[in-house]
């Protein structure tokens, strides 16, 4: 028999094709990482407009709330004042804001006023605010208290009295000097409202709270606005 074998015969492979092969595995491995990896790491602008996105569909009222809030928020409890989710700003300071039975804001209240009123109505005309607020009602509040009088007649006096409450502390913002460039803006939006003794303030024991009622309360009402989605759909 001859030594001599055809190569198909041969059962080792040639060493050149081995690393051929092995390389060409490398490769085709390393793709299949690389392809599996790459949607992990989304770009940071899809990071951004979703929460852009989240931030304008947040409720406007919410968005108003927490500025307010944040503005003011330090300073309420030196006030006396309160704010709520339905932004209703309320001072109710100890000594009281007026004198029983009379409208002129006492020292106290006006050193609040001065305090108060260039931040609150520096959130308000905020661009992101300053076209939906409405109106800001100044209301005025009295305590149920009214000497001799019966019940319907103090009411009628309390709400005569009320209004000029409203009245003074909506003259005493308009006048000061500090919000002049705002001062038109101001009067296209700000009224001043009675409530008499509707709305007493009560004590922890349940009964009235005769200088706490004796107050101005601010109030906002916005405009009506179209949804989010006909908002969007009207963007650019």
């Amino acid at each position: 028999m001859s030594e001599a074998n055809d190569s198909s015969d041969d059962p080792w492979i040639p060493l050149a094709d081995l690393m051929t092969g092995l390389a060409v595995l490398f490769l085709l491995a390393m793709i299949a990482v690389m392809a599996r990896a790459r949607p992990l790491a989304p770009p940071v602008p899809d990071q951004v407009v979703v929460s852009d996105a989240a931030q304008r569909d947040l409720p406007l009222e919410t968005q108003l709330y927490q500025a307010l809030a944040s503005e003011l928020g330090a300073d309420l409890p030196a006030w006396h004042a309160s704010l709520s989710r339905d932004l209703g700003v309320s001072f109710l300071l100890a000594e009281g804001q007026f004198a029983t039975g009379d409208a002129a804001l006492s020292p106290a209240f006006q050193g609040v006023l001065a305090q108060f009123a260039p931040r609150y109505l520096g959130i308000l005309t905020q661009p992101r605010f300053v076209a939906v607020i409405d109106e800001i009602r100044l209301e005025g509040h009295t305590s149920t208290a009214w000497r001799q009088k019966p019940p319907l007649e103090a009411y009628l006096a309390n709400m005569e009295l009320s209004q000029r409450r409203a009245f003074a502390a909506l003259r005493y913002i308009l006048a000061r000097p500090a919000l002049a460039p705002q001062q038109a803006w101001m009067m296209a939006r700000l009224t001043a409202i009675g409530r008499s003794s509707a709305r007493p303030q009560l004590a922890p024991d349940g009964r009235e709270d005769a200088p706490s009622s004796q107050r101005v309360e601010f109030r906002i009402r916005l405009a009506p606005r179209p949804s989010v989605a006909l908002q969007r759909a009207q963007a650019p």
